[in-house]
This record gives structure tokens, sequence and C-alpha cells, in this order.
């Protein structure tokens, strides 16, 4: 087996890879910048019949286990009645992204990294933001799904509205915002 945690771009080239010569595969989120490379991992997983797994840790965070906890026993008991809105603030605990420079033990050559590869057809201000979006967002929403199930619908994304990204979704008529970004106020 291999733990793959490398710059994101690099996803699909170090996973694919790991994936066409039979190996177990845990890869650190997320499963890559775009659409192509993710469709590109997913068809080599299919190829491979490996275990696969992409690493999301926060759902085994002490303080989820318990929100998940007492949301379940709110629902199950109907002691905090309809839910009507969720609000999900998170200040990023004890991780700064790219404060650490990359370290090397020198045994070996440090790679250049491969482009950061976005996905298609965003602005240049989208393509600024993607990065944040799809790294630590996607944390967010997958506690949310872990708390509620999926969402509903998606109302609206501002993915880029200063100083933090604003998506408003619905969970069977309970309303969740989430309003996340390096510059997060509060």
């Amino acid at each position: 087996a291999i733990v793959i945690s490398v710059p994101d771009q690099a996803h699909r080239e170090v996973a694919t890879a790991a994936l066409n010569v039979g190996k177990h595969v845990f890869l650190e989120k997320p499963i890559s910048t775009n659409t192509k490379d993710a469709r590109a991992i997913v068809s080599a997983v299919r190829k491979a019949k490996t275990v696969f797994q992409i690493g999301f840790q926060r759902r085994f965070d002490p303080a989820a286990k318990t929100v998940k906890h007492l949301i379940d026993q709110w629902r199950d008991t109907g002691e905090m009645g309809k839910l009507k809105l969720i609000r999900y603030h998170s200040v990023g605990g004890d991780w700064i992204r790219n404060l650490d420079p990359i370290l090397n033990a020198g045994d070996v050559p440090v790679a250049e990294q491969p482009e950061y590869v976005p996905p298609e057809g965003l602005t240049n201000e989208l393509r600024h933001a993607w990065p944040w979006f799809n790294n630590y967002t996607q944390h967010v929403l997958d506690l949310l799904r872990h708390f509620l199930g999926p969402p509903t619908a998606v109302m609206s994304s501002h993915p880029t509205h200063d100083p933090v990204s604003i998506v408003t979704l619905d969970w069977a008529g309970a309303r969740v915002v989430l309003m996340d970004g390096p510059n997060q106020p509060g």
C-alpha cells in the first residue's frame, strides 16, 4: 500500500502510477484540482481493482463526533424541533496552508511541481479562489453531509465574495450558509 501526500496538482500522476502497478492507495484530499484528472484517477481505480481511499479526517475530530451525536439525538427525540437554519463556522484549527516550506531529506532532488490546473471555464477571479475552495471548503461540505445527509439544493454560490466564499444550500427546508475563506471574519 502507498500513502500519497503530495501537492494537489500532482495527485493524478502519482495516484495513477501507484494504481497501475497494483498498489492499494490512500490519497490525501482533494482527489484532484479538476474533473479531467479526477476521472483519470477513478478510471485507474476501476482497472486496478485495489483499495482506494481519499483522506478526510474531520469526521473523526472529537468536536465533529460530538456534533454528530447531538444532531442525531435531537433529530431522533425531536428535542430541538424542525431544523430551520444551520451555520457552520470554522477558523481552520491549527493548520495553515503553505505555512511550512517543502521538506527534503537531501537523498533525492525535489521534483518540480506540475502546474495547478483548476476546472475549465472559470474566470481569472474564480481561478484564483479555486484552490482554497477546493481544498478547504470541501471539509465543510463533507461534514455537513455527514451530519445531515445530502443537501436538497444549492441555492446560491459566490466563491469569490471578498473576503470569503459564500454558498447557500437547502437541506430539506433548512438553510445552510457557508462562509469560508482565508480572510474569514470572526
